[in-house]
């Protein structure tokens, strides 16, 4: 049997908290992302620094205790800005919103949060790749009905 969720006021602390140890929602949803989704253990990693790096910008944000069923669109935004402005790649803030909106929606799941704010921010625009073009050789190019 599974306990009940917990009451909305999740990973509430004070300002600088996050940086010297992890909030416990964090490790059970990295937990959760390890042993029941089996993810990678790179997305795992991935997934816990971006978390970490938005619980940061947070208390600094913030600047007053918070947790995480206060926190709103707003906030998603502003740690895109600041993610984009330390030289991130779009891809790599692309990706972290997708830990938060996944991580959001283990919140709701587990702890009974009652929305996902990371549900309403657009991704950055990522470039499409083109794929890569091969080179046949001249000699391979000729159709048989040129060569004769």
């Amino acid at each position: 049997m599974t306990s009940p969720p917990s009451p909305v006021p999740l990973g509430a602390g004070s300002a600088g908290e996050a940086g010297s140890a992890e909030r416990p929602e964090v490790q059970e949803f990295v937990a959760f992302l390890a042993k029941e989704r089996n993810d990678s253990p790179n997305t795992v990693a991935a997934y816990r620094r971006d978390l970490r790096l938005f619980a940061e910008f947070c208390d600094q944000y913030s600047g007053t205790p918070w947790n995480w069923g206060q926190l709103d669109r707003v906030a998603i935004r502003s740690f895109m800005g600041e993610l984009q402005r330390r030289g991130l790649e779009k891809r790599s803030v692309a990706r972290a919103v997708s830990a938060l909106r996944t991580f959001y929606n283990f919140l709701m799941a587990r702890h009974g949060l009652e929305n996902n704010p990371a549900k309403a921010v657009r991704t950055p625009r990522l470039e499409k790749r083109l794929p890569a073009v091969r080179r046949v050789p001249e000699n391979l190019s000729a159709t048989p009905d040129a060569r004769r």
